[in-house]
């Protein structure tokens, strides 16, 4: 091996393992958001002092762990956890996966009856998804949270496939939802407006 052959191995191996960290930073910041949004809908749904908070609920819960250890906790991104967790119901397997070994109780996600599901889409929204593991390899939490805003499954499907293929930036991503190319694509089955 030349000297010159050193350094080039040097540098790929300091490329390659930092992009490995980013991948593995992301996937655990993306989980944990996950996770504030299902502790978030628990509350909501089962809390008992829930009625003490109602509408101010994000409010209070960014404002007492502004001075904790928690980053990133504003009132806006609490509602975007819990908008991420409806959205992503498969990242529930990767959270049991990551925090099997962790003391971190997980509460089981509430179901409604099947009925309610399937009238619903649960079941339809959970087969329309690319799998959890692949879309937080490929994509950041800021991709997942405009994702999450869209009801449509097929729709949210269509834009993360191609968020991925075309290794759009969250710009980019927000940038095609904005300018409709679901639905000029005509993969929709919504009419488009005419611009005025």
């Amino acid at each position: 091996m030349k000297f010159d052959q050193l350094i080039s191995s040097i540098e790929n191996i300091q490329k390659e393992l930092l992009k490995r960290t980013a991948v593995q930073v992301n996937t655990n910041l993306s989980i944990r958001n996950w996770l504030f949004g299902l502790y978030i809908v628990e509350f909501e749904q089962n809390g008992e002092d829930r009625a003490n908070y109602g509408e101010r609920l994000f409010e209070e819960l960014s404002s007492r762990l502004k001075n904790s250890i928690v980053k990133g906790a504003s009132a806006t991104n609490l509602k975007l956890c819990r908008q991420f967790y409806n959205a992503y119901p498969q990242m529930g397997k990767i959270a049991d996966q990551l925090l099997h070994d962790g003391n971190i109780a997980i509460p089981k996600p509430i179901r409604q009856s099947l009925t309610d599901e399937l009238k619903n889409g649960v079941t339809q929204r959970e087969t329309n998804s690319l799998a959890g593991e692949f879309l937080l390899k490929c994509l950041s939490f800021t991709h997942f949270a405009e994702l999450a805003r869209i009801d449509n499954p097929l729709k949210r499907a269509f834009y993360e496939i191609e968020a991925i293929k075309g290794k759009w930036s969250v710009r980019q991503l927000k940038r095609q939802i904005e300018t409709l190319l679901f639905e000029r694509t005509g993969l929709s089955t919504e009419k488009v407006q005419p611009r005025k």
